[in-house]
Protein backbone atom coordinates (compact mmCIF):
# COMPACT_ATOMS: atom_id res chain seq x y z
CA UNK A 1 0.00 0.00 0.00
CA UNK A 2 3.01 2.54 0.66
CA UNK A 3 4.10 1.73 -2.95
CA UNK A 4 0.91 2.78 -3.94
CA UNK A 5 0.70 6.14 -1.81
CA UNK A 6 4.33 7.18 -3.02
CA UNK A 7 3.61 6.44 -6.89
CA UNK A 8 0.01 8.45 -6.24
CA UNK A 9 2.68 11.28 -5.00
CA UNK A 10 4.69 11.28 -7.88
CA UNK A 11 1.97 11.42 -10.20
CA UNK A 12 -0.05 14.01 -8.96
CA UNK A 13 3.12 16.37 -7.93
CA UNK A 14 4.63 16.18 -11.73
CA UNK A 15 4.08 18.86 -14.21
CA UNK A 16 3.10 16.73 -16.87
CA UNK A 17 0.30 15.31 -15.30
CA UNK A 18 -1.03 18.97 -14.23
CA UNK A 19 -0.30 20.45 -17.70
CA UNK A 20 -2.49 17.33 -18.47
CA UNK A 21 -5.39 18.01 -16.52
CA UNK A 22 -5.14 21.74 -17.19
CA UNK A 23 -5.72 20.45 -21.44
CA UNK A 24 -8.53 17.83 -19.81
CA UNK A 25 -10.02 20.63 -18.13
CA UNK A 26 -10.11 23.28 -21.54
CA UNK A 27 -11.09 20.62 -23.26
CA UNK A 28 -14.23 19.84 -21.40
CA UNK A 29 -14.74 23.49 -21.58
CA UNK A 30 -14.31 23.65 -25.36
CA UNK A 31 -16.79 20.28 -25.35
CA UNK A 32 -19.63 22.26 -23.55
CA UNK A 33 -19.33 24.98 -25.97
CA UNK A 34 -19.74 23.11 -28.83
CA UNK A 35 -22.88 21.44 -27.30
CA UNK A 36 -24.12 24.68 -27.21
CA UNK A 37 -24.59 25.16 -30.65
CA UNK A 38 -27.34 22.67 -31.64
CA UNK A 39 -26.43 21.48 -35.34
CA UNK A 40 -23.22 20.66 -34.13
CA UNK A 41 -24.37 19.22 -30.92
CA UNK A 42 -26.91 17.47 -33.39
CA UNK A 43 -24.31 15.98 -35.60
CA UNK A 44 -22.15 14.88 -33.36
CA UNK A 45 -23.94 14.16 -30.74
CA UNK A 46 -22.13 10.39 -30.15
CA UNK A 47 -18.54 11.71 -30.32
CA UNK A 48 -19.18 14.60 -27.71
CA UNK A 49 -21.36 11.86 -25.72
CA UNK A 50 -18.20 9.87 -25.91
CA UNK A 51 -15.74 12.17 -25.17
CA UNK A 52 -17.66 13.66 -22.04
CA UNK A 53 -17.59 10.28 -20.76
CA UNK A 54 -13.63 9.92 -20.96
CA UNK A 55 -12.90 13.21 -19.41
CA UNK A 56 -15.15 12.72 -16.41
CA UNK A 57 -13.68 9.14 -15.95
CA UNK A 58 -9.96 11.18 -16.30
CA UNK A 59 -11.28 13.52 -13.94
CA UNK A 60 -12.41 10.76 -11.72
CA UNK A 61 -8.96 8.91 -12.00
CA UNK A 62 -7.44 12.46 -11.10
CA UNK A 63 -9.43 12.79 -7.74
CA UNK A 64 -8.88 8.65 -6.54
CA UNK A 65 -4.73 9.66 -7.18
CA UNK A 66 -5.54 12.90 -5.05
CA UNK A 67 -6.95 10.71 -2.02
CA UNK A 68 -4.67 7.80 -2.16
CA UNK A 69 -1.81 10.06 -2.18
CA UNK A 70 -3.15 11.42 1.29
CA UNK A 71 -2.23 7.78 2.34
CA UNK A 72 -3.81 6.64 5.77
CA UNK A 73 -5.71 10.33 6.13
CA UNK A 74 -7.73 10.61 2.85
CA UNK A 75 -10.00 12.36 4.05
CA UNK A 76 -7.43 15.29 4.46
CA UNK A 77 -8.15 15.51 0.52
CA UNK A 78 -11.37 17.12 1.51
CA UNK A 79 -10.33 19.64 4.01
CA UNK A 80 -9.21 22.11 0.58
CA UNK A 81 -12.09 23.72 -0.06
CA UNK A 82 -11.05 23.58 -4.38
CA UNK A 83 -11.11 19.69 -3.45
CA UNK A 84 -14.17 19.63 -2.20
CA UNK A 85 -15.54 21.41 -5.38
CA UNK A 86 -13.96 19.35 -8.03
CA UNK A 87 -15.24 16.06 -5.78
CA UNK A 88 -18.79 17.80 -6.54
CA UNK A 89 -18.71 19.03 -9.78
CA UNK A 90 -17.57 14.94 -11.15
CA UNK A 91 -19.82 13.35 -8.95
CA UNK A 92 -22.67 15.33 -10.44
CA UNK A 93 -21.23 14.86 -13.48
CA UNK A 94 -21.04 10.60 -13.03
CA UNK A 95 -24.80 11.36 -11.81
CA UNK A 96 -26.29 8.78 -14.84
CA UNK A 97 -28.44 10.82 -17.49
CA UNK A 98 -32.23 10.94 -16.68
CA UNK A 99 -35.32 12.44 -18.03
CA UNK A 100 -36.46 13.52 -15.03
CA UNK A 101 -35.68 17.38 -14.48
CA UNK A 102 -34.20 17.17 -11.22
CA UNK A 103 -31.05 14.92 -13.15
CA UNK A 104 -31.31 17.71 -16.13
CA UNK A 105 -30.63 20.50 -13.95
CA UNK A 106 -27.42 19.01 -11.62
CA UNK A 107 -25.86 17.97 -15.53
CA UNK A 108 -25.89 21.77 -16.40
CA UNK A 109 -24.05 21.59 -13.32
CA UNK A 110 -20.81 20.77 -15.66
CA UNK A 111 -20.47 24.30 -17.11
CA UNK A 112 -18.76 24.41 -13.15
CA UNK A 113 -15.80 22.42 -14.21
CA UNK A 114 -14.43 25.70 -15.81
CA UNK A 115 -14.16 26.88 -11.88
CA UNK A 116 -11.50 23.57 -11.90
CA UNK A 117 -9.07 26.28 -13.71
CA UNK A 118 -8.51 28.16 -10.71
CA UNK A 119 -6.47 25.78 -8.95
CA UNK A 120 -3.90 26.17 -11.55
CA UNK A 121 -4.11 30.02 -11.19
CA UNK A 122 -3.16 30.99 -7.66
CA UNK A 123 -3.83 34.83 -8.23
CA UNK A 124 -7.20 34.17 -9.90
CA UNK A 125 -8.28 32.17 -6.53
CA UNK A 126 -7.54 35.75 -4.67
CA UNK A 127 -10.09 37.44 -7.09
CA UNK A 128 -12.56 34.30 -6.22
Amino acid sequence: MNALVEISKKIISSRSFNTFIFLLILASVVLIGAETYPRIASAHSDLFHLLDRLIIWLFTVEITLKIIARGSKPWEFFLDPWNVLDFIIVAVCLVPSSDTHFFAVLRILRVLRILRMVTFFPKLRLLI
